[in-house]
């Protein structure tokens, strides 16, 4: 079963191989193939503690935090939608 989480302008991805996490830019007409995402900076994963490391990181380096307590906050809404992905992908 492959994954694929989006949570702001971070997308996690995986295969049977890897985790990949790159950040994404909306599009406001799809592509040849129907894509409404741009990909960037793709990298990957052998775990996934690692890949929601990144996944993280990368979310705080290009958020809007112009404060330590802003960083937090944003760190607090990132951990808590992605606690809230996995307990509704384990209840279904």
């Amino acid at each position: 079963m492959a994954v694929n989480i989006r949570i702001g302008n971070v997308r996690l991805t995986s295969d049977s191989d890897c985790w990949m996490v790159c950040e994404v830019k909306d599009r406001k007409v799809p592509d040849k193939r129907g894509n409404m995402e741009i990909r960037r900076k793709r990298s990957y994963y052998a775990s996934l503690t690692q890949a929601l490391t990144a996944m993280q990181d990368r979310n705080l380096r290009t958020g809007d935090a112009d404060s330590i307590e802003k960083l937090l906050d944003e760190l607090r809404d990132f951990r808590a939608t992605l606690l809230g992905r996995f307990t509704l992908e384990a209840k279904a």
